[in-house]
């Protein structure tokens, strides 16, 4: 089988690989019929270097079930599956209060979650961005997908959707809520169109591409360019000077890296907070912007080393803050409810630009590295299937 494999300094080949095999009566083998390439990804080769074990990329996964190990009672060969980005034992005190992302088994040092491309004891499960992975504890992670949902809206509901539903979750959003949404990637489209489901009464959508304000001005967001404004001013201004009641941080790390605007440069003569990096501006402006007695969810990946946040500020405001990875594994199967029951189309809020082949990956690793701004994924194919990639 072929998969893509991390070289180090920012290098990633397509490889063959040992095939994905039964290690335990928990596991099923997955071919995988779509996958993606995720921004995480992007990140962990782009900025900071693969900190992990495994050398394979990729945590996305839709497919079909190639094999199963004695112990999985609840799937058949055949079966059409998604596969959480990140995966969990279902057995331990986290996983029973459905806190997967904090699995005590195979996060067990509460690396932020476990990715499908494996951490820990279950490093061999290592790959999505592959011709199939080796799933452990299936009957708990894999999803069964129901014919009305296709590969594409599948691909999304694995990752991203749950990403950014969970935020607005997290968010604790009531009916007439005036929402932010920091970030527009993605994840924080998905974050503005599970507000409006949730019942916003107004979405202010902050980023500094244009692609991507169009695309949240059509989910029902009023935008702000932290190009050339800046977000903290405008949200005020918007809010006669009281502020958002719930305010999503989806960007996380290096948010402020493409340096424009108030987002890294001086606009109108007024400068950028020159000592604060990407990460800080991000947590600091959702603190500014939020209302007396706001809540705060922080869903943007950030590193250990993050330290920096307006802690005195939140306290004086009485803010809620709420962070941390999202438990994907609980989110799927009512986002699948959902799209069935016409509550909303996946790709109205993030649907694919192109098609490639996986023998082309490489290059498309290398462009996506480099320009990150499109608020859409790539779709590709595989051997007759699908393989889809996206940026976010």
């Amino acid at each position: 089988m072929k998969a893509m494999v991390w070289q180090g300094s920012g290098e990633v080949r397509l490889q063959k690989v040992d095939d994905s095999r039964i290690e335990a009566p928990t596991d099923a083998v997955v071919r995988f019929t779509t996958t993606a390439i995720c921004g995480a990804d992007l990140r962990l080769i782009r900025v900071e270097g693969d900190t992990r074990s495994s050398g394979f990329r990729g945590h996305l996964g839709v497919g079909v079930v190639e094999a199963l190990g004695g112990q999985v009672r609840n799937f058949a060969e055949g079966d059409r599956v998604v596969v959480p980005s990140s995966v969990a034992c279902g057995m331990c005190h986290q996983c029973r209060k459905g806190w997967t992302a904090q699995c005590d088994f195979i996060n067990h040092n509460g690396f932020g979650d476990s990715y499908l491309s494996g951490e820990g004891p279950e490093e061999s499960m290592r790959m999505g961005l592959a011709d199939k992975a080796r799933v452990p504890f299936a009957s708990f992670n894999l999803v069964k997908l129901p014919d009305g949902i296709s590969d594409s809206e599948a691909i999304l509901i694995s990752d991203v959707f749950p990403t950014g539903y969970a935020g607005a979750e997290m968010a604790s959003i009531e009916a007439a809520n005036s929402v932010a949404v920091i970030g527009c990637g993605p994840v924080g489209l998905f974050a503005v169109a599970s507000a409006r489901l949730m019942g916003a009464g107004r979405i202010l959508a902050v980023d500094s591409e244009p692609e991507r304000l169009v695309q949240a001005r059509r989910l029902g967001a009023e935008t702000i360019d932290a190009a050339i404004e800046d977000p903290v001013d405008v949200v005020k201004e918007l809010t006669g000077g009281i502020g958002v009641d719930r305010a999503i941080e989806t960007s996380g790390f290096k948010a402020g890296e493409p340096g424009r605007g108030p987002n890294g440069h001086d606009v109108g003569g007024k400068p950028a907070a020159a000592s604060l990096s990407g990460d800080e501006r991000g947590l600091k402006w959702i603190v500014e912007m939020l209302a007396k007695q706001g809540v705060a969810s922080i869903i943007g990946r950030m590193p250990a080393s993050a330290e920096a946040f307006p802690i005195g500020l939140a306290y004086e405001r009485n803010l809620t803050i709420r962070a941390g990875a999202v438990h994907h594994r609980m989110v799927i199967p009512h986002l699948i409810d959902l799209v069935l029951a016409g509550r909303i189309n996946p790709l109205e809020v993030v649907a694919p630009t192109m098609e490639t082949r996986l023998d082309r990956l490489e290059e498309e690793f290398r462009v996506m590295t480099r320009v990150t701004t499109q608020p859409a994924y790539l779709g590709s194919r595989l051997g007759g299937r699908r393989v889809t990639s996206s940026s976010g």
